[in-house]
């Protein structure tokens, strides 16, 4: 039997950051978007203490001053490099690989329920022992369900397999907005027609579905069904840019610094163009204050 794999790496921004620092291992961790304004990334102590994902880090400050949280300006340069080896690994254990984003891929895998179940377990082994990243790693028929199944034992065996009577076993009670492609305006949509889990997606009559949703609608239902749509492999289109950004530890007016600053930048772009055998039609420098910043505030 065919099946799809998804392979996830857990709290990736943190868990770069943690590789060369093992004393935070069990410490509360933050990532922040590349001006410190946000946070980007949070260890599962600072998720358990209810911080949300994209808010402001001067509203935050103090609670994770109080929690002893470590707190990290993002390193794009590192968490590519490290992303770069979870890939190869995976590469080395499995047969045909998508790279979904930067810490996420999808892979094909077969075999039997068992035989497929013992490969979650050797894939995420493989990676964890030689990249130190630890991932969580998902398999079913379909790419949807692969990914829900790579977050559903998250917390718990790191591995699962989901197909038949293990998926129809959770649609009755899991919430369709929990389901990879529906967002926030689309589940406000679909409970005003009466749809709140899984389960009633699936009822929903196909011409119905189509009138009201269109053709993703369908799609979406196929893939809840164990009915592959999207393809692994498909071709992936180039990203439309590439950016480089690195906010700095105070507040700066001289020139030579911010010229040294740009020039880093500039060469670090053009080498991940030069990687992608592109070429660009423009460039844009933006350089500005934090709107987060103390003095700002007052």
């Amino acid at each position: 039997m065919k099946y799809i794999g998804l392979l996830d790496c857990n709290n990736f921004f943190v868990s770069c950051e943690r590789l060369f620092r093992p004393d935070l291992w069990d410490r509360p961790t933050v990532v922040l978007s590349s001006n410190d304004g946000c946070v980007v990334a949070r260890s599962l102590e600072v998720k358990d203490m209810g911080i949300p994902m994209g808010v402001p880090y001067f509203q935050i400050k103090k609670e994770l001053q109080a929690a002893d949280t470590a707190v990290f300006s993002s390193n794009f340069q590192l968490y590519r490099d490290i992303s770069r080896r979870v890939m190869d690994v995976l590469k080395q254990e499995v047969g045909k690989v998508e790279q979904y984003s930067v810490d996420e891929s999808f892979f094909e895998v077969l075999g039997t329920r068992k035989e497929v179940e013992a490969q979650l377990i050797a894939v995420k082994a493989a990676v964890e022992s030689k990249v130190g990243m630890p991932v969580s790693v998902g398999a079913a028929k379909t790419k949807t369900i692969a990914k829900y199944a790579s977050e559903y034992q998250k917390r718990g065996t790191g591995y699962c397999l989901l197909t038949g009577e293990s998926w129809q076993a959770l649609v009755e009670e899991l919430p369709i907005g929990k389901i990879w492609g529906v967002g926030g305006k689309t589940q406000i949509k679909l409970r005003e027609q009466g749809v709140n889990t899984v389960a009633d997606f699936l009822a929903i009559d196909p011409a119905r579905l189509k009138n009201i949703y269109g053709i993703g609608g369908l799609r979406l239902q196929s893939e809840l069904n164990e009915l592959p749509v999207h393809k692994l492999g498909g071709r992936k289109e180039l990203q439309k840019s590439i950016m480089s950004t690195r906010s700095f530890s105070a507040t700066t007016t001289d020139l030579a610094t911010l010229r040294d600053s740009l020039t880093y930048h500039i060469e670090h772009a053009a080498t991940e163009l030069r990687g992608l055998e592109a070429v660009t039609q423009s460039m844009r420098v933006l350089i500005g204050t934090n709107r987060h910043s103390e003095w700002l505030l007052r």
